[in-house]
């Protein structure tokens, strides 16, 4: 005897089981590789602002100490005695000057084995003439000018600051070009 076929059976066929087993799984995939694309960029540019947060800290403490400082001196390393006061308009890698501490403090390009980095030198206490490096290895310093005037003119001293490099690395990297200009708070000592 045959079952009879009346408009109560209700359910689906092996058939649309397995395709809709087979659409959900697709869609699912699709969900989860654009899930995971979005982590790795979050990732990505949290390493990035690390990064560009550690270029930000190193150049406002180097300006801030210069703006408090005076005798800047381009061109000069630290040394025994305070630099005295030199212009440099055509730019220089190096700065020298005292800070409001009375300290010699230099910075300077340091370009050693293509990741160049802005180095800190301090003339006096214990690690007086030791350059240490401020900014982050995963930032990489091409080019650091600095441009100074007004110091033997009798003008208010400044320095023009022009930095270029590259943040980050692989395929998060991304190239910055930063110019800023710092006047000194008081005249020459």
């Amino acid at each position: 005897m045959r079952p009879l076929k009346t408009s109560q059976q209700k359910g689906f066929t092996l058939v649309e089981m397995i395709v809709a087993i087979g659409l959900f799984t697709i869609v699912m995939m699709v969900a989860t590789g654009a899930i995971f694309s979005i982590v790795n960029a979050n990732r990505n540019a949290q390493a990035i602002n690390a990064v560009i947060t550690n270029l930000d800290f190193s150049l406002e403490s180097m300006l801030r100490e210069m703006r408090t400082g005076y005798n800047y001196s381009c061109g000069s390393t630290v040394g025994g005695t305070p630099p005295a006061p030199k212009d440099c308009t055509a730019g220089g890698t190096e700065i020298a000057f005292v800070n409001a501490q009375g300290q010699q403090v230099g910075y300077a390009f340091s370009g050693a084995g293509g990741n160049g980095s802005i180095t800190r030198t301090l003339g006096t206490g214990p690690s007086a003439g030791i350059p240490i490096a401020e900014t982050a290895p995963e930032v990489n310093i091409t080019r650091l000018e600095f441009y100074v005037s007004g110091t033997v003119t009798g003008r208010q001293p400044s320095v023009l600051v022009q930095i270029i490099g590259t943040a980050g690395s692989g395929k998060s990297k991304t190239s910055f070009d930063i110019q800023t200009y710092v006047s000194q708070r008081a005249l020459n000592k």
